[in-house]
């Protein structure tokens, strides 16, 4: 039988978050690995990097066989924390000065919040700080708005 455990290299963040697993066997042989990272979906790698992209909170359970075909089962509960950061924006288009109201839609999982909200309007302008912020664009243009927020724990 196979004594084994695993880490990952990040355990929270924001959609789409990539994290590295590595598994430590302490004894045992293994010859397969079965990965389920709690988003349904899964892999037979033995180090498998993985992409999360829905929020919440992921358990991860990874099946170890052994020539002997014995599993050891290792059992993470909700060990990576996923965020989503996202907005509207009203209206999208108008005649300058065109005043846009921003609505912040972002979510973080159980025990986690947001903090440090940093809005880029994509004029050249000064970043808002706010988490629903209005801004009103002077020049006229196509502009690509970035919200970026920091996740911590409650």
């Amino acid at each position: 039988m196979v004594v084994a455990s695993f880490t990952a290299d990040v355990l929270r963040g924001i959609s789409p978050l990539t994290v590295q697993f590595t598994v430590t066997v302490d004894s045992g042989d293994p010859v397969s690995y079965l990965w389920d990272f709690g988003d349904g979906t899964s892999s037979t790698d033995e180090n498998p990097e993985h992409v999360f992209e829905h929020m919440g909170l992921h358990t991860i359970v990874l099946k170890i066989t052994d020539a002997d075909t014995s599993v050891t089962v290792v059992r993470q509960n909700n060990l990576i924390k996923v965020a989503r950061v996202a907005f509207t924006a009203r209206p999208l288009e108008g005649t300058r000065p065109l005043v846009v109201v921003f609505s912040n839609k972002s979510k973080a999982p159980n025990g986690m919040s947001f903090r440090n909200w940093e809005w880029n309007f994509g004029d050249d302008t000064p970043v808002s700080s706010e988490r629903d912020p209005v801004h009103t664009y002077e020049i006229a243009g196509v502009f690509s708005v970035t919200l970026n927020a920091e996740l911590v724990s409650e």
